[in-house]
């Protein structure tokens, strides 16, 4: 008796050590992509998809591997991602299915920049030479229009 209660105790450690031991999921990877939607269906569904023209995040390092992969775009925003088909979009999101989806946190078409508007509220962002240019030095213009000689030659004189 005495060895089937030692015996089981061992089996209920032994089995407890190896759950704890167990082959964890990764952590979450959140990152950052921009990159172009497209849609199109799979076995009768409706898919999005983005392909990857940058990644971004803090914690992983080898996202870069992720530029020009195309992730399905999955979860409850994935709806709002089909507005952006074949646009260029940032999409945060946590990436599962061994880096093949993305479950969509937020998305947001990226716009290019206005450069003129900047210019206009920003002078400073305009290009202006630089202090050490020096042009050469040119002609005085001789196609000038000279100025018109301000007294008529022949003014009438007042009469009494």
């Amino acid at each position: 008796m005495k060895r089937l209660a030692v015996a089981l105790v061992a089996v209920m450690v032994v089995s407890l050590c190896g759950w704890s031991f167990a082959a964890n999921p990764p952590a979450a990877e959140h990152g950052t992509f921009i990159g172009k939607v497209e849609t199109g269906t799979a076995n009768g569904a409706k898919t999005v998809s983005i392909t990857v023209t940058k990644a971004m995040s803090r914690q992983v390092k080898d996202i870069n591997a992720l530029n020009g992969k195309t992730l399905a775009l999955v979860g409850p925003k994935m709806a709002a991602a089909e507005k952006f088909a074949g646009k260029e979009v940032e999409v945060t999101g946590i990436l599962k299915e061994n880096r093949t989806q993305l479950d969509v946190t937020s998305i947001f078409e990226k716009r290019p920049m206005n450069t003129a508007a900047v210019k206009q509220h920003h002078p400073a962002a305009t290009h202006s030479p630089s202090p050490h240019h020096n042009p050469s030095p040119k002609a005085p213009n001789s196609t000038s229009n000279p100025a018109p000689d301000p007294s008529p030659a022949s003014a009438a004189a007042p009469t009494k």
